[in-house]
This record gives structure tokens, C-alpha cells and sequence, in this order.
């Protein structure tokens, strides 16, 4: 679901719970005077209305968080389906949208037509009593209506001259007080937000009680200026059993039948409007609608388009597989800086259900930038979404200039991985120095056969830096087996045994390609809509072949495929003073889909 159909169904949400919740206001706080109701669901409306504007949005993050080495242009895609002619949802969901609105316009134009008719045919009432106003008796209506700014215009039906003249005195008094609190053009703009609106039941339900509101305002006012409620209450109960034909959505008629009973029952009560009916209860009402406003944002909040979080120079984020809502960005303490401190900081985070941070710990790094970490990691906002675990560690590499001060930055492979457990096939020490590899065994972490999870990967990963900050944990997969590895991060892993090598950028390394084995996309990958980037920071021998290959971030589903085809690949050799040298390199799988 795109921003935007999330976002207006997040806002209907809203307008639900706010509607649903503040129609119970008027009955706790005995809401009994006309015009306190009428202002209470014109306020509702409003804040309805207005909910986008007045409420933070979440601001998702944009683009990848981490800053590394140069990306080869090297891309694998899925074969490409056919155009397919059959539209989009969202295609289908919008001109379902912009029918449903141009209907309801066609409809209120045609309503408007409709009046301009039936004042064609009308005829002037015998007696003018209404001095400026044009009041005419009309076949085509059966029930008083009243319409115009300019020239305000009544129409009347042809059985009013039947009524007695206390009757007719009530329906022209009820007509006149529309035109002079100018109902109409409010009727107007109401039936303009119904018609864009049309999809939203509660929307209408508002706008229903804001018109019954303003019909018994005016009922009121009909009565404290003829001083007659019995009198007033024949006229429309009268004019109600006339046959009502239907409604003319553009102007306010002189009575609905879905209004008769909730207008006669406030006629009847009679309640005394005096400045403790009017104002203290609208008061409590007002007071209780920004909790109830502050509840919908808090369940369905709206979410911005993605925001750049930029951090500090030389700060860089690596956070594996787990999606950022938001994040406050990381600042290189000062202190630090002038002091020429880098590393990189591992921090472990915990997360509640909604992906908010509760607690973040600093595993390991220089104390004088784990600070700088956990405070923003705190203010994080983790997406749930595909099986997020709640516990997991991020690196964040601090360099001097922009670039780690310790090699290549560290990535916690166990945040790629589902937490599903798997069995331990291999674990390989043969990349690391002798006395480091001497002492990793020693330590005896992991055995073949042991079953693993992503919590067993992160404290393997958390006690391989315990024995040496520059170590790393590699992960292979074989179906539901891993091959483990470990490796030196940085300049240190090229020393002792290691054989002189270059680093070469991969758009640099990428002309050099030789033979090149197109992945296969696996089909678990495309059943489930699984697409994305495979990085492999890769050691190329001095013949070409491909002598490591190690993952540094991509989907478990989308490794193996990439792998298994990437060993396969050649280069031609690079030569160093005319010696063949090897060459560390990033090389990038993009697995797309056709969306």
C-alpha cells in the first residue's frame, strides 16, 4: 500500500474514532440548547477537516542508511513480464474515487437546475408580507424551501394556502431567518464536502447533525419571535404530514422526515436557554475533543514522504535488515573529533510492539562516542513489519573525514537472517592471522551440529569482538544449514600470511569482467515479492577467479542465488607494476521485480 491510500485510510480512521467517540459527548454533557449543538458539530467537522494539518506526521527515512564503498554496476533482474492491460489497483482504487465524487456533483448541479425550474413555474403568492423577498407558490415542491444570496428566493407549496394564517405566519418566519443567517450557501459548500467526501459514512453522519443542529436554531429562534410553541409546532407537524416528495440537496427544506422527531422532542422540552445550559457544557464538550483527537492520531497517525536523515561527517549507520520509520540523526561528539577518536560503536536495541526504542545499550566501542549513539537511538522508530525481532544490534562506524578509521565498517550479518532456527554446518577459521585464529578456537564459541538462532548469531557476533574489536562474523547459507566464518575488518587482515592487494572501486572493477553467470531468481523470492540489493565485499585473485566472497547485507532468500553465481564469475587480472595483484573489491546483485 503506497503513501497515499495509507494515509487517507489512516485519516478515515481517524474521523471514525472521533466521530464515533464524540457522538457520546452531547450526552454526557447534556448538550440541550440548539446552538450549542450546532457550534459543537460544526467544531467536530472542522477538526475533522483539518486533522492533516494540525497533526505531526511521521517522517519515514529515505534511501539506505549506511554509507559504504563504491557500488559495481553490475544488475540482475527477473525476466519481464508482458505489459500486462489489466490496470492497477490503486489505478482502479482512483477512478472509483473520482466517479463516486463526479456523481455526487452531477447530482448537486442537477438538484440546482432543479430549483431554477420550479422558480420558472412558480407563481407570485397573491400577497407580498415579506418586503425584499421573492415569495412565490410552486406545484413542483411540497414542502417551503428557501434559496438564493443575491435575490433570496421561497418557494412555497400550492396546499400553503390551505393553512390557517398562524400556520403560515410560522413557515414564512421559519424561511425568513434562513435567509438572514444565509443558509444557503452553507448548505452549498456542505453538499460540496459531502460529494468529496462521498465514501465516508461518518463524514455524513456529521453533516447530518450539523443540519438537524442549524433546523432547530432556527425552530428556536421561530419561537422566541412569535412567542407561540404550540403554534409553531402545528405549522410543521402539518407540513409534515403533507407527501414529502424528496429531498432538493441544494437548499435546506422546511422539514425531513428524518429530522420530525428529534425536532419535535427539543420543541417540546422547551429547555430554557440561560448562559450555564449554553456555554459550560459546549465548554466540557471542546475540552474533551483534543484527547479524543490525540488518541486517533496516536492509533492511525499519518506518515510523510521520506526524509534524508543526514548524520555527521564521518558517521556512518549500518542496520542490517531492519527498516527506520524515523530516526534522529548521530552526532560526531566534538570532543572526540579533535581528539582523533573513531571506531565503531555497537549498540543493542530493544523495541516494544510498536517499533519504538526502549532501551539501547552500548555492546561495544569507545566510550567517549557510545553516548552520542545511544541518545539518538532512543528518539528510533523501527518499522514491525515482516517479523522485525524486537531485540538486535546496529554498528555505527565513527572516521575521521568521512571514512571509518578502521577499515571497511562492520555489519551485523545476524540482522539479515529470519530468526529461524538453523543447524551450524561449518565454522571456518582459516581467514584469520595464526595467533588469532589460535585464540578464536581456544574460545571454542560454536560447534558443528549446534542449532542457532538470530539471538545465538548476535552473542556470537558480540563475543567474537569481545576476544578482538576488528573481528567479524560471516554467514553462508546452505538450504536450512550455515556455514559460519569469521574474518579481520580493516587493514589488518591483509598483514602476515594475506598476499599484497589493492582496493579497487567496483564501477572500476566491473569493466574488467570476464565471464559473468546471471543468477538465477529464486522462486520462494518471487512468490513472495522479495526483491532488493546482495553486496559482497569479494577478494579477486591474481588469476581473475573469485578467491572470497564474503555477504555484507541482502535478503536470506536472494544469498544463495547470488552467491552460487558470483563464484562462478572472471576478471581480467590486475596487474600492479606489471605483477598480477589481488584485488578487494564490492560487487552489488539487484534482484527486481515488475511492479
Amino acid at each position: 500500500m503506497n503513501a497515499f491510500w495509507s494515509n487517507l485510510l489512516a485519516w478515515s480512521l481517524q474521523i471514525a474514532l472521533i466521530t464515533l467517540t464524540g457522538s457520546l459527548l452531547p450526552r454526557i454533557f447534556s448538550l440541550k440548547i440548539a446552538r450549542s449543538r450546532l457550534l459543537y458539530w460544526r467544531g467536530v467537522l472542522l477538526l475533522c477537516l483539518a486533522l492533516p494539518l494540525i497533526q505531526p506526521w511521521i517522517q519515514p527515512i529515505g534511501g539506505d542508511a549506511s554509507v559504504s564503498f563504491s557500488t559495481g554496476p553490475i544488475r540482475t533482474a527477473a525476466t519481464q513480464p508482458a505489459h500486462s492491460l489489466i490496470p492497477s489497483w490503486s489505478a482502479m482504487l482512483i477512478a472509483v474515487l473520482a466517479a463516486g465524487i463526479l456523481l455526487r456533483l452531477f447530482r448537486l448541479g442537477f438538484g440546482v437546475l432543479k430549483l431554477r425550474r420550479c422558480y420558472r413555474r412558480a407563481k407570485p403568492l397573491d400577497s407580498q408580507i415579506l418586503p425584499g423577498i421573492e415569495v412565490l407558490v410552486s406545484r413542483d415542491v411540497s414542502s417551503p424551501v428557501t434559496f438564493g444570496i443575491r435575490r433570496p428566493i421561497i418557494l412555497l407549496p400550492e396546499r400553503f394556502g390551505q393553512l390557517d394564517a398562524d400556520a403560515q405566519q410560522s413557515i414564512l418566519f421559519h424561511e425568513m431567518i434562513h435567509i438572514e443567517r444565509r443558509d444557503w450557501p452553507v448548505a452549498i459548500a456542505e453538499e460540496v464536502l459531502r460529494a468529496v467526501l462521498w465514501f465516508h459514512p461518518a463524514v455524513w453522519w456529521i453533516l447530518g447533525q450539523v443540519q438537524l443542529a442549524r433546523e432547530q436554531v432556527v425552530d428556536q429562534t421561530v419561537i422566541e419571535r412569535t412567542g407561540n410553541r404550540q403554534q409553531y409546532l402545528d405549522a410543521l407537524l402539518t407540513i409534515a404530514s403533507f407527501r414529502l416528495s424528496a429531498d432538493l440537496a441544494p437548499a435546506p427544506l422546511f422539514v425531513k422526515k428524518r429530522h420530525l422527531r428529534q425536532r419535535v422532542q427539543s420543541l417540546v422540552s422547551g429547555v430554557p436557554m440561560t448562559k450555564r445550559n449554553l456555554l459550560l457544557p459546549l465548554a466540557a464538550a471542546f475540552e474533551t475533543l483534543p484527547l479524543i483527537t490525540g488518541v486517533a492520531v496516536w492509533q492511525f497517525p499519518l506518515r510523510a514522504a521520506p526524509q534524508d536523515v543526514v548524520d555527521d561527517p564521518g558517521v556512518d549507520v549500518q542496520l542490517g535488515q531492519a527498516k527506520l520509520l524515523h530516526r534522529t540523526p548521530i552526532v560526531y561528539p566534538e570532543r572526540a573529533r579533535a581528539q582523533h577518536i573513531s571506531g565503531t560503536v555497537v549498540v543493542d536495541v530493544s523495541l516494544d510492539e510498536k517499533g519504538e526504542v526502549t532501551d539501547a545499550v552500548g555492546a561495544s566501542g569507545p566510550e567517549e562516542l557510545r553516548k552520542a549513539v545511544v541518545q539518538s537511538v532512543l528518539n528510533w522508530h523501527f518499522s514491525m513489519e515482516g517479523g522485525q525481532a524486537r531485540k538486535f544490534p546496529i554498528a555505527v562506524s565513527f572516521g575521521q573525514n568521512g571514512t571509518a578509521a578502521q577499515g571497511p565498517t562492520p555489519r551485523s550479518m545476524a540482522a539479515m537472517i529470519p530468526d529461524a532456527p538453523r543447524t551450524v554446518d561449518a565454522f571456518n577459521l582459516d581467514r584469520l592471522p595464526p595467533a588469532l585464529k589460535e585464540k578464536v578456537a581456544q574460545a571454542n564459541l560454536v560447534q558443528v551440529g549446534d542449532v542457532m538462532t538470530r539471538d545465538n548469531l548476535t552473542a556470537l557476533e558480540t563475543s567474537l569482538r569481545g576476544i578482538d574489536d576488528h573481528l567479524r562474523l560471516g554467514i553462508g547459507f546452505a538450504g536450512d544449514k550455515l556455514n559460519l566464518f569469521a574474518t579481520v575488518a580493516g587493514p589488518q587482515a591483509a598483514q602476515g600470511s594475506t598476499p599484497k592487494s589493492i582496493r579497487v572501486g567496483g564501477n572500476v572493477q566491473a569493466v574488467n569482467l570476464i565471464t559473468k553467470i546471471v543468477p538465477k531468481y529464486p522462486p520462494d523470492a518471487k512468490a513472495a515479492r522479495i526483491q532488493g540489493t546482495v553486496r559482497f565485499d569479494a577478494t579477486i585473485a591474481a588469476d581473475g577467479t573469485i578467491k572470497n566472497l564474503d555477504v555484507v547485507s541482502g535478503h536470506p532468500l536472494l544469498v544463495p542465488s547470488a552467491m552460487d553465481a558470483v563464484r562462478q564469475w572472471v576478471y581480467k587480472p590486475t596487474l600492479l607494476n606489471g605483477i598480477p595483484v589481488e584485488v578487494i573489491t564490492v560487487i552489488d546483485v539487484n534482484f527486481t521485480l515488475n511492479q
